[in-house]
């Protein structure tokens, strides 16, 4: 209650004692309410009407006149924001939203963060204003965002597109974004990240038409789901056993193909790791014969690989050899992009590691030894920290 006074009267030094205790009473210890009941009285309210500390910041938006629509605009973009962007998405000219701002810099609505930026001087604070607009005039102002966006890309991050088009009713646009963001935060190893995003597109696909590719948003949400929650709790964990599965029934629907080698991919790294050994097998044969028709050298890799580690656990160890062998001089450099894209590892790394493991136990120790270092030295050359793990692991070993 002493620093809830204390605040009060830093802000209205001309309050009497009574007016004080009624504005700490009502704030219940809660300092942004004191300090914005304070504002409020400042501004000549009457200190027994809000219930609520919204009551009041709705109070307090509505004394800014026209500048409440500017504050509503900012709000919409976020908690912080440029003043160009703001700019450019207002209908007014630059020196009315310079005296937008300079109006709610003087009520405390804002703070100026740096030469370009300001910040709503509190979460609740910006959340009042994004609630008080109507809600079709708050989805327009998201597309008007989305859109200016989409103008100057190089700025604008994916799940930023993807929460505005969400909320501008855009669902398609929406969860084509939010895949993208997973598939950016799995290329830089920030699995949780990733999953986030592409569970956030999951839970959309409820809001999309029949004749909007539904079957093949879930397909290439659910592979998603099912690397990251692999990269997470490991290749058999139940999330990512349960995504693949999944990827995997939606094959039946004509136009996703394209999918089912990743589908396919999914199922078998659960498979070897765990105990299915003939299930594992079974689905590396599969992923080999779907490869050679597709003439795809990335898919050819990937399979030569998937039966070359079958063999390897089955003691095969001049067979898998022979896989492993090809993965690594067929392999390219330039192709890693899509290998973590499409499988979450890099085959470059992960050939490496295995034929490693393959020779030590065929007796070539100086050559396995030689070989696990170039996988560490590409993983580590091609900066992706799942593969920098992966390779130390087998190193370990």
């Amino acid at each position: 209650a002493a620093d809830c006074s204390a605040l009060v009267y830093a802000i209205a030094p001309q309050a009497s004692a009574a007016q004080v205790s009624r504005i700490v009473e009502r704030a219940e210890g809660i300092p942004l309410f004191a300090e914005e009941l304070t504002r409020g009285f400042s501004a000549g309210q009457n200190v027994s009407i809000p219930a609520s500390l919204e009551d009041v910041l709705g109070y307090r938006l509505n004394l800014l006149g026209r500048a409440k629509t500017t504050a509503q605009m900012a709000a919409t973009i976020g908690r912080e924001f440029d003043i160009d962007f703001l700019k450019a998405l207002h209908h007014a000219d630059a020196l009315k939203v310079d005296r937008d701002l300079s109006r709610l810099l003087d009520a405390s609505i804002i703070q100026q963060e740096g030469e370009q930026r300001y910040r709503f001087r509190h979460a609740l604070i910006r959340d009042a204003a994004y609630q008080s607009q109507p809600p079709e005039a708050r989805q327009k102002t998201h597309e008007a965002i989305a859109e200016a966006m989409q103008r100057t890309p190089a700025s604008a991050r994916p799940e930023q597109l993807a929460h505005h088009w969400a909320h501008a009713g855009r669902t398609d646009k929406a969860i084509k974004h939010w895949l993208a963001a997973g598939r950016q935060a799995m290329q830089q190893s920030a699995s949780r990240e990733a999953l986030a995003h592409f569970h956030a597109g999951l839970s959309l696909l409820e809001n999309l038409g029949p004749d909007d590719d539904r079957a093949l948003h879930e397909t290439e949400l659910q592979l998603g789901i099912g690397m990251a929650a692999a990269a997470i709790d490991g290749y058999s964990s139940r999330e990512s056993t349960l995504a693949f599965i999944r990827a995997s029934e939606l094959q039946a629907t004509p136009s996703l193909h394209s999918s089912a080698f990743a589908a396919l991919w999914g199922r078998w790294s659960s498979s070897s790791s765990g105990a299915d050994r003939p299930g594992a097998r079974h689905l590396a044969r599969q992923m080999i014969r779907q490869a050679r028709r597709s003439g795809d050298p990335v898919y050819i890799q990937q399979s030569r690989f998937a039966y070359g580690v079958c063999l390897f656990w089955e003691g095969r160890f001049a067979a898998a050899r022979s896989h492993l062998e090809f993965v690594r001089q067929s392999y390219r450099r330039e192709q890693h992009a899509r290998h973590i894209a499409e499988f979450g590892e890099d085959a470059g790394v992960t050939s490496a590691m295995y034929l490693s493991w393959t020779l030590w136990f065929m007796g070539e120790s100086e050559r396995a030894t030689k070989l696990c270092s170039q996988g560490i030295k590409l993983a580590q050359t091609v900066a992706h920290s799942f593969s920098e793990a992966y390779a130390h692991t087998c190193a370990a070993f």
